[in-house]
């Protein structure tokens, strides 16, 4: 089984955008990120 992080679906301001992204690179144990639609 795979885990999929989908995309965020609220307008965070850019810098919050980018911090939440690095984040879950770093941390979260998913095996792909969906950014965008």
């Amino acid at each position: 089984m795979r885990l999929t992080l989908g995309p965020v679906l609220y307008n965070w301001p850019a810098d919050e955008w980018s911090d939440f992204y690095a984040r879950i690179a770093d941390e979260a144990p998913v095996d792909r990120v969906v950014v965008g639609e």
